[in-house]
């Protein structure tokens, strides 16, 4: 309840705030991993932050895929696909 109270008035949670760093991180190394983008897809959809999550999901995917990963471009997909279904169909 509190953390929906935070997200009300604009307060970010410490989900939040950890993933945006864990993300700053990764943009700043030449070179993440698949697992990484993956690990920050979770982050992301722990804090409630579905485009985020989507996103990082599609990248994980993408470099799981480059890297002849499948185990991983799998469960990206999937988890992926799943993200994007309950945005399209969250309420408005």
């Amino acid at each position: 309840m509190l953390n929906d109270l935070r997200k009300m008035v604009g307060i970010k949670t410490g989900e939040e705030l950890e993933a945006k760093r864990y993300e700053q991180n990764l943009h700043d190394r030449p070179k993440a991993s698949a697992e990484e983008y993956f690990a920050l897809g979770n982050m992301h959809q722990k804090a409630g932050d579905k485009k985020a999550a989507i996103a990082a999901f599609l990248n994980a995917a993408n470099l799981a895929l480059d890297a002849e990963d499948l185990t991983i471009a799998m469960a990206a997909n999937r988890i992926f696909s799943c993200a994007i279904l309950s945005f399209v169909t969250a309420p408005a």
